[in-house]
């Protein structure tokens, strides 16, 4: 049985299958993405964003209807899920949408899948992908500290460090299979994959930046190899992707480095998925894995598709940055069968070995509220946000039967 996650990962990627370029010049040679048509008004942008298990959501309106999307480098196209807006005029599977806006900016027939995504963050489905086709028109920027996404020039912060640039060839391209209306159908995929040479614990790795990713995830054997030192790894957690339902298993790397750009501790994840295999595919290498939110959240991140260059500046602190693994050893889960005077959310998983499992905190019991915090009102991701802190301060978990202090520790420390 697989356990509830504690940091539900979005690995939004679109499965590449044969095929040559979607789009090519007069004389045979692939279109860059950035090349192909595209009419926008309103660029610069500045897009508030609300960060959500690492990942970037901000409001995508189509005709009359708002919906959050999710900002992912790892999607080749732009998805957008009929069932979240109804009435909206989309195209059959992948065609031409009149009009889609973010901010202030204005995308007037741009190409998109009219499509189940098919992933979650912690609080729900996510209706919207706004995906490499649409960014790669841009230079995209994230700042992980506001949060914002910048599409075009962005004013950058005055505390930021030195930029370090690296090389990432935009690459990939083909066509790809998609759920559309009960069927599964091909779609076109532009060549939006940034591919990005970093090491991993000192040993060299071929990453693809991927955004909607919430962790660094690795293919199994590599992660296999990372841990054959015998340093704490926790399974059995659950992860939501575009593919389908996936297991996975996290630990943390001792470093991971991009360029001059370093960071320690970072959480990565082994995945049992397929694909990996279809990266490599489609990019002409062997991949690795994603370079995702538990490594970039420590940087303002710039990615230039035109000249296929990732600058990374990292923050002066790490203050804005939470560790999922750092807290006290429980997880939580709403009960959905809770009524007024109950309580709202129960335990969903206690870690072996954690001060939550010699405190006595099991499965099922209901949680009232932590650190006096009620938890009825709040989501998913912000309830379990509560139990995260610094190694040593303790948690008040408010339990039908009393309050239990529990101590917050790096379950994945020696």
């Amino acid at each position: 049985m697989v356990r509830p996650s504690v940091a539900l990962v979005l690995v939004a990627l679109v499965t590449a299958g044969c095929g040559g370029p979607s789009s090519v010049g007069d004389a045979g040679v692939p279109l860059k993405c950035h090349e192909l048509p595209f009419t926008v008004t309103g660029a610069p942008a500045v897009l508030d964003a609300t960060l959500s298990s690492n990942t970037f959501s901000v409001p995508l309106t189509v005709g009359a209807t708002q919906k959050q999307a999710v900002v992912d480098t790892g999607a080749p196209v732009t998805l957008i899920d009929p069932a979240a807006f109804p009435g909206e005029t989309l195209p059959r599977a992948q065609g031409t949408l009149g009009r889609l806006s973010l901010g202030s900016l204005t995308a007037t027939d741009v190409t998109v899948v009219a499509s189940p995504v098919g992933a979650s963050t912690a609080d729900g489905p996510v209706p919207a992908l706004v995906g490499g086709d649409f960014l790669c028109h841009f230079t995209t920027s994230f700042d992980y500290r506001q949060p914002r996404v910048f599409l075009g020039d962005s004013p950058l912060p005055m505390d930021l460090a030195a930029p370090v640039t690296v090389t990432a060839p935009v690459l990939g391209g083909g066509q790809g299979a998609l759920p559309v209306g009960g069927q599964i159908v091909v779609v076109k995929l532009p060549a939006t994959r940034i591919v990005v040479t970093g090491t991993l614990d000192g040993v060299e790795r071929t990453f693809v930046l991927d955004s909607g990713a919430s962790l660094n995830v690795l293919k199994p054997e590599v992660f296999t190899a990372l841990t054959a030192d015998g340093r704490k790894t926790l399974g059995g957690l659950a992860a939501a992707t575009v593919m389908g339902s996936a297991e996975l298993t996290v630990a943390r790397a001792k470093t991971v480095t991009v360029g001059g750009a370093s960071a320690q501790g970072v959480l990565v994840a082994s995945i049992n998925s397929p694909l990996f295999q279809s990266l490599g595919f489609e990019v002409g290498r062997p991949v690795d894995g994603l370079l995702g939110g538990t490594f970039l959240r420590e940087f303002f991140v710039t990615v230039d598709y035109a000249g296929e260059q990732v600058t990374l500046r990292r923050y002066p602190t790490r203050a804005h940055v939470k560790d999922e693994f750092t807290r006290a050893g429980l997880a939580l889960q709403p009960i959905t069968t809770a009524t007024p005077g109950t309580p709202h959310y129960e335990v969903a998983q206690v870690f072996p070995g954690s001060d939550a499992a010699t405190k006595g905190l099991s499965v099922g019991t209901g949680v009232v509220s932590i650190d006096g915090v009620a938890l009825e009102p709040l989501g998913l991701e912000a309830a379990n946000a509560l139990l995260l802190g610094d190694a040593g301060a303790t948690k008040a978990v408010e339990t039908p039967g009393g309050t239990v202090m529990v101590q917050v520790e790096d379950l994945l420390g020696s």
